[in-house]
């Protein structure tokens, strides 16, 4: 694989195990969520797995809990996807060190462009993919801005410090300043942009009807779940 090739890091908990939102399990139950967890999951991957630029493109599927991992590989051999994605275990601690091992891992193996984003966010566009590595590759950081100040998604350039992911309030409205502001301080240009979404299951149900070819399982989990 070419040195300069570019990575994205999808970070995704265990669909049966990991934490689901209140609102998610309020109207859905355990059982309703881990299946939401699963076809949102199984939309990213299928999504991204036909993304046609920037190619070459090696994807990366950062999985948790470790012991998952046969699952998770069982998951991508049912959906004919083993080939287009690697697995890595996501490292413990908090999103900044997890992101910080997966830069790591980059500058290991040689990788160029990489961008990092989490399974929760459906909304990405191709389009956001796509502008996000165009950025990188040209040597620009690219943060977009997720809704409550969240880091919806980081691109890095080829060879970006994994110390760009620490000292960001995590979880908090000031994630996506900190993030700026750390890649700002490592001088990297940074282009900022931002998702306009409405919040909630309905406005997602909403956004998906429109167009129901981007997310057509997380779509029919919605419309069996929730009151028309």
């Amino acid at each position: 694989m070419s040195p300069s090739t570019p990575v994205l890091f999808l970070f995704a908990s265990d669909p049966e195990t990991g934490p689901a939102a209140p609102e998610v399990l309020a109207r859905l139950g355990e059982t309703g969520a881990a299946r939401f967890a699963e076809a949102r999951l199984l939309d990213l991957l299928h999504r991204f797995a036909a993304l046609d630029e920037p190619r070459p493109l090696r994807r990366v599927l950062c999985f948790e809990p470790l012991p998952r991992k046969p699952a998770f590989r069982a998951l991508l051999q049912r959906e004919g996807l083993d080939e287009a994605w690697d697995l890595l275990p996501q490292a413990e601690g908090d999103p900044g060190h997890k992101r910080a091992c997966a830069c790591q891992y980059a500058l290991l193996k040689g990788l160029g462009a990489s961008a990092y984003f989490d399974a929760e966010r459906l909304e990405l566009q191709d389009a956001e993919i796509r502008q996000a590595f165009a950025g990188a590759a040209a040597g620009r950081a690219r943060l977009l801005r997720g809704t409550g100040g969240a880091c919806a998604l980081v691109a890095l350039p080829a060879g970006a410090e994994p110390r760009v992911f620490e000292q960001i309030r995590w979880g908090t409205p000031h994630a996506a300043e900190d993030q700026r502001i750390q890649l700002l301080r490592r001088n990297l240009e940074v282009g900022v942009s931002s998702l306009h979404a409405g919040a909630g299951l309905e406005a997602l149900r909403a956004r998906l009807e429109a167009d129901p070819e981007r997310a057509p399982r997380t779509l029919a989990v919605l419309k069996a779940a929730l009151n028309p």
